[in-house]
Order: C-alpha cells, then sequence, then structure tokens
C-alpha cells in the first residue's frame, strides 16, 4: 500500500518527476543482500512481490494529465486519544535480570497502581521466559530468549511508570515495552541495546501512526547494580529515563488511512481513480466527477487487497496478492463505490469533460 501512495505524489509533481525505477529487481532467495526487491526466486520458482503489481496497474492506467481532486475522510480521529495507548511489558534479550517496586501513576502524579511481585496475578506471560515472583522480586532466568516478555494485564493509557531493575545475567539488560497490540507489535524501551552498548527506544507504532524523535544514551548496563528506570506516556509522546535522565523521547502523530488522487486518459476518454485504503474494515467512498458532460454507466474496478498487514506473496503462495477486476456499475456525476480493506484501488471511468465555449 505505501507504494501505492508513494506512485500518486510521483504522479501528482509529474511536471518534476518524469522517471521512477524500483530496486533491486531481481534477488536469489538464498542470497538475499536487500530486505526489500521486486521479484524473488531460486533455482525453479520465482515470484513477484505486491509491489510489482502495484507499479504494474500504476503503469497500465496512467492519466496524461492530473485533474484536481479534493478528499474528505468520514468520521474524523479523536483528537483526545492517546496515540501510544496500549499494552505494558517487562522483559528481557538474552538476558536474566530482576525488578522489584513496580509503580503507575496518573498525570497528576497520583499513584493509580503498585506491584511488589509477592505474586504474577497482575501479569500474563505469552510463554516466553521464564518469569517467577520470588521476595517481593520479579525475575527472568532464561538466557536464551529474544525477547523474553511479561505483559500486564491492564492496558495502559498515559502516565508515568517507575521500577527497578538490574542485569544478573547474560550480555544486555532489560526491556519496558508499551504501545504493545500482543507479543508481535510493539514500542518499547531497550536498556543496553546491542550487546549492551547504549540505551533508547525502539519498535514500530501501530498502523495509523509514525513517531518522530528519538535520541540515546551510550554505556552499558552494569552487572549486578539496581537501576531506576522509568517511562512517562502522554497523549502523544513516550519519554525513556534511566536513573532520572532523559535516554530518548519520541512523539507520535495519526496518519491519514485513506489517499486518494484523480486524473485524465485524452485517448480512452476515462476518468482515472486512485485510492487506497489503510483501513481493516471496508470503506464507502462518495466519487463526485465534476466538470464532466457525459458519464458512461460502467467502468472497471481495479483492486489489489491483503487480509493481513502482514500479507505478502511467496514461492508458495505467488498470487495471495494480484490485481483482480471487476465491472464498476453506477458510475454517475455521483455516484457511492465500497473499497475493500487494505486494499490499492484504480477506478476507470468512461468520462467526457465539459469542452470550453
Amino acid at each position: 500500500m505505501d507504494d501505492s501512495v508513494y506512485l500518486m505524489m510521483l504522479e501528482r509533481n509529474g511536471d518534476l518527476v518524469t522517471m521512477a525505477s524500483y530496486a533491486p529487481l531481481f534477488a536469489n532467495l538464498n542470497q538475499r543482500d536487500w530486505g526489500v526487491n521486486l521479484i524473488e526466486y531460486d533455482a525453479s520458482r520465482s515470484f513477484a512481490h505486491a509491489s510489482y503489481y502495484v507499479q504494474q496497474v500504476f503503469n497500465a492506467t496512467r492519466p496524461d494529465v492530473n485533474v484536481a481532486a479534493t478528499v474528505d475522510v468520514q468520521p474524523k480521529p479523536d483528537p483526545n486519544q492517546p496515540l501510544l495507548a496500549g499494552r505494558f511489558g517487562l522483559g528481557a534479550w538474552n538476558t536474566q535480570n530482576e525488578f522489584k517496586e513496580f509503580r503507575i501513576y496518573d498525570e497528576q502524579n497520583k499513584l493509580v497502581f503498585s506491584d511488589d511481585f509477592t505474586s504474577l496475578d497482575n501479569w500474563d506471560t505469552p510463554g516466553i521466559g521464564q518469569w517467577a515472583a520470588e521476595g517481593g522480586l520479579l525475575k527472568q532466568r532464561d538466557l536464551g530468549k529474544g525477547p523474553a516478555m511479561l505483559f500486564l494485564k491492564e492496558t495502559l493509557q498515559t502516565g508515568r511508570i517507575t521500577v527497578k531493575a538490574r542485569r544478573t545475567g547474560g550480555n544486555e539488560g532489560f526491556l519496558m515495552f508499551f504501545h504493545a497490540s500482543g507479543p508481535e507489535r510493539y514500542m518499547f524501551c531497550n536498556y543496553g541495546a546491542a550487546g549492551n552498548q547504549f540505551s533508547a527506544i525502539q519498535g514500530n507504532p501501530a498502523e495509523g501512526l509514525a513517531t518522530k524523535g528519538g535520541g540515546d544514551i551510550q554505556g552499558p548496563i552494569e552487572k549486578d547494580r539496581w537501576y531506576d528506570i522509568s517511562l512517562v506516556l502522554t497523549k502523544n509522546s513516550a519519554e525513556m529515563l534511566l536513573d532520572g535522565k532523559r535516554v530518548s523521547r519520541v512523539e507520535a502523530e495519526s496518519l491519514p488511512t485513506f489517499f486518494a488522487t484523480a486524473g485524465y486518459q485524452r485517448s480512452q476518454k476515462m476518468a482515472v481513480v486512485r485510492a487506497t485504503n489503510y483501513r481493516d474494515v471496508r470503506v464507502p467512498v462518495t466519487i463526485e466527477l465534476a466538470g464532466t458532460q457525459s458519464i458512461g454507466s460502467t467502468g472497471e474496478h481495479i483492486v489489489l487487497r491483503a487480509d493481513r498487514a502482514t500479507d505478502e506473496n511467496s514461492l508458495d503462495a505467488p498470487l495471495r496478492i494480484q490485481p483482480r477486476r471487476q465491472a464498476l456499475t453506477g458510475c454517475s456525476r455521483r455516484f457511492t463505490v465500497e473499497l475493500a480493506p487494505r486494499s490499492v484501488n484504480v477506478l476507470r471511468i468512461p468520462a467526457e469533460p465539459v469542452r470550453p465555449d
């Protein structure tokens, strides 16, 4: 989907961008020197990534001219929704460590939750690591899990989290997960990252969000020393601290979940509307074609879609994501079409523009 938005922006700036080329084009699966490629193969098979088909469809339906397009998306995002809300967790990367005196304060600095680890009743484990609550300490004993993780049962919206932590074995430090949807997608405060060289906020935000900022503190996490580690979450930021000193800070912002542009193919007398729906639900789209003297009733709808954000083509499923063509019926100067979840769409509508007098 990202490729489609990128290509839309190239077309919008077609007076300056005359050509575009994807690289690398080919990659051998047995020697992948680059993580993002267009076509991959082994000794007997090959497949094209979804990006290939997006490029193919955009090239085949390239308009001669751009036309003005106004996009209004409903409903609007809730401006008061904490952007980095989600599950909170503690963890380690191939390291044994201990935690104690876990506290959560609200934005008015009022204590709202505490855990002195007499049990693990407040926590869920996805089965990664060896966790135990003993004598007021939360212990993680597995040296071979990266990352080991334990999640608080309650979702964290905003506030300040403090806990004491120390490394008892292994070669890194400790982790604090936040904005997590589970054991596969999260952001985290990484104390003693990259073999215990530095500390920083890392990870990926949820779909529809972007983060900026960062920073880090160089230096290792010492063994058998207790540290005060903290995370401060506001409506749109996360700040990581070590012994009261800021390590890293990121800010989050909502990204548009729907993009659209429009153009016109003179030779085929076709209006071309491109639309990308990042949402995981179907979106009804009302299209208004101004400046036309006639509209054909039937056009073409080309769609590429994925069931999940992580879906991709492979040797075993080479056509999981590919262009699918269908008739676009009911076209008029103002009509509605539904766009599938997580989809890239090209709508071709027969249209005659109003001729100047």
